[in-house]
């Protein structure tokens, strides 16, 4: 059974260490062999492939802002709805939005996360 209060700790945790572009915290939100599903990249599996993976996707960008929903629960899972707007290096924005879907260890730590987004808003600048 996952304790509500920690993983919203967790959860707000990692979100804070998107915006920051932070590689070691969003690393340590998730357990040593956990999966990330996302729609740019295959199963990407253990915590470096994982640091690896935020790596490539925020190399580029300057700065991250995200805007979440409430979060939804189902058992040891969270869903979240999330905006972000993005800069880039070159100063070109970026706009674009989606769910995540987390799965919970006891720890809690995050098992399993599915991203649900459109990769094109991604690499198209939008300003």
């Amino acid at each position: 059974m996952v304790d509500r209060l920690a993983a919203e700790a967790l959860l707000t945790r990692y979100l804070a260490a998107c915006q920051t572009l932070d590689l070691d915290i969003i690393t340590a939100c998730f357990a040593p062999r956990a999966v990330v599903i996302d729609p740019t990249s295959p199963t990407v599996r253990g915590r470096a492939r994982i640091k690896s993976y935020f790596g490539a996707l925020y190399d580029d960008l300057a700065s991250l802002r995200l805007t979440t929903s409430p979060l939804y629960w189902q058992g040891d899972e969270i869903a979240c709805r999330w905006q972000g707007v993005a800069r880039r290096k070159d100063g070109k924005g970026i706009e674009y939005e989606g769910v995540d879907v987390f799965r919970l260890t006891s720890a809690p730590l995050i098992s399993r996360m599915q991203a649900f987004w459109d990769p094109k808003d991604f690499v198209n600048p939008t300003l």
